[in-house]
């Protein structure tokens, strides 16, 4: 194993992934539209809010999943497909709130890590 591989698999894979899932300003936008519309809303209604192209829009909320951000589902009625949505999940709700509490504290330079347990 690597230095990088051994200090990289100190954090939880899905916790990289959710830092990935935040890196492009089009995928910060729809979290944030999700979260000031109750957290959910169909695909049109996101494209038509944030003005993307369909294509790009449909790669960047990938992405939002994969990093467990966001899910999707569909509610069917009379066992015929109703409407899609996209919504934020819990732990993409909790990575914006530790993210913001974050950025509410004043921050030291880190002189020193403590040790992290990866086995909790």
């Amino acid at each position: 194993m690597t230095q990088i591989e051994e200090y990289s698999s100190q954090i939880p894979l899905i916790v990289r992934q959710a830092f990935k899932a935040f890196g492009s300003d089009n995928r910060c936008a729809i979290v944030v539209a999700l979260y000031e519309h109750g957290g959910r809303l169909a695909f049109n209604q996101l494209k038509t809010t944030l003005e993307l192209d369909q294509r790009i829009l449909t790669n960047e909320l990938k992405k939002l999943r994969n990093g467990a951000i966001i899910t999707h589902y569909t509610e069917y009625t009379k066992g015929k497909r109703d409407h899609s949505y996209y919504e934020l999940t819990d732990f993409g709700i909790d990575i914006l709130k530790a993210a913001f509490g974050a950025l509410a504290r004043s921050h030291q330079p880190i002189v020193e890590l403590p040790d992290i347990d990866v086995t909790a």
